[in-house]
């Protein structure tokens, strides 16, 4: 019996940010090298993250102060690029791995870590907003393609922020909750999937999934593989078929 993989990307509309990845979390922590800021990467393909820019923003006024050019600024070595695939990456203020998860604990399998320096200020006591780059603009300078934009101060002394959803609001808790290379129990991607199935006919395999919510929902792809750990072909979207198109933001999902 051959067996097909299908694989459904849910597409999310955010005002000026393009959320394949964003910031996931800032936090405070006991040593001031093992404070952090977590990546998460919201596709089915690594990327390599060397030339992105992490940008330290004083929040009034919104002036940039420091531009982090992963691949470039890190200190000391051992410090990994490529972020995983529904995966995440820790960028530390200065610490190796193994001195940051003697505070944190062991990094899950799918967290990439990046050591960071120690101008990355993600729990002083001024907490900063901060901004996430791609790699199509100048070095050392607050351009190119957004990412992602806190759009506020997070983290700061003692505390940590994190997001609920993608795009969503900003939590504040302390800083001993932090969860680095995991989401917290409230936090979640914008559509909440309740069944799924793939019925096989004699055309084809019917696919059928219902939601229970969607938050910005713009629609769904679908992409099928011949194994589990091939690559994944597209072969329908919500920009050519209607039938895709998500809710946008709905309580009720469809």
């Amino acid at each position: 019996m051959r067996r097909i993989f299908f694989f459904i990307m849910v597409f999310v509309f955010i005002s000026n940010v393009f959320c394949q990845i964003y910031i996931s979390e800032v936090s405070d922590a006991a040593a001031y090298k093992n404070e952090f800021l977590e990546l998460y990467n919201n596709s089915n393909s690594s990327i390599d993250l060397t030339g992105y820019k992490l940008i330290r923003v004083d929040a009034i006024p919104d002036t940039a102060e420091y531009v982090y050019d992963i691949g470039t600024n890190e200190s000391g070595t051992g410090s990994e690029f490529v972020i995983p695939a529904y995966g995440f990456m820790i960028i530390a203020r200065g610490n190796d791995k193994a001195t940051f998860e003697s505070e944190w604990g062991t990094l899950s399998a799918n967290t990439a870590y990046n050591n960071g320096n120690t101008l990355l200020y993600f729990g002083t006591a001024t907490a900063r907003r901060w901004r996430l780059r791609s790699n199509d603009g100048t070095p050392d300078t607050d351009d190119g393609t957004l990412l992602d934009d806190t759009g506020q101060a997070v983290g700061g002394s003692g505390n940590r922020h994190y997001q609920k959803t993608i795009g969503g609001s900003w939590i504040l808790d302390s800083y001993t909750n932090a969860t680095p290379g995991a989401f917290d129990t409230d936090q979640s991607l914008p559509v909440t999937l309740t069944s799924f199935q793939a019925v096989v006919q004699s055309d084809g395999v019917l696919l059928k999934w219902r939601t229970e919510s969607e938050i910005d929902n713009l629609g769904f792809e679908i992409y099928r593989s011949q194994t589990q750990d091939a690559d994944y072909q597209l072969i329908d979207s919500y920009r050519a078929n209607p039938n895709l198109k998500g809710q946008l933001s709905s309580s009720t999902g469809a």
